[in-house]
């Protein structure tokens, strides 16, 4: 699926297999120049679309890079949303003023939730 759309795109297909003692990771690595603001939109277009894509599979992200946690958290959506409920329900019990991490794995405290980020 990767290497599909990473050839659509025109860009470099990089990554590492993990194989642990019951689970294989697929680490993505994407190449963009940083100082080419056109590139960098690119590459996070093709990462948030694999997102996407891959939930639709039935795959899940277990790490990403912090811009795009909201877009993993999104996928996360069985149940009305009942984890990303959960955590901010325990986000606010433990950090009522929302200093703490604020948006770290696509949980925001209320006072920033429903604002783009």
């Amino acid at each position: 699926m990767v290497r599909r759309r990473t050839d659509e795109w025109g860009t470099d297909y990089a990554a590492q297999f993990i194989i642990g003692l019951r689970e294989m990771h697929r680490i993505g690595l994407f190449l963009y120049d940083t100082h080419d603001p056109k590139s960098r939109q690119e590459t996070l277009d093709l990462i948030r679309l694999l997102i996407r894509e891959a939930a639709a599979e039935g795959y899940g992200e277990y790490r990403t890079h912090n811009a795009l946690m909201d877009d993993v958290m999104s996928t996360y959506n069985w149940g009305d949303g009942a984890l990303l409920k959960f955590h901010e329900r325990v986000k606010d019990a433990l950090d009522p003023r929302g200093v703490i991490a604020p948006g770290k794995s696509g949980i925001w405290p209320e006072r920033f939730r429903g604002q783009s980020h």
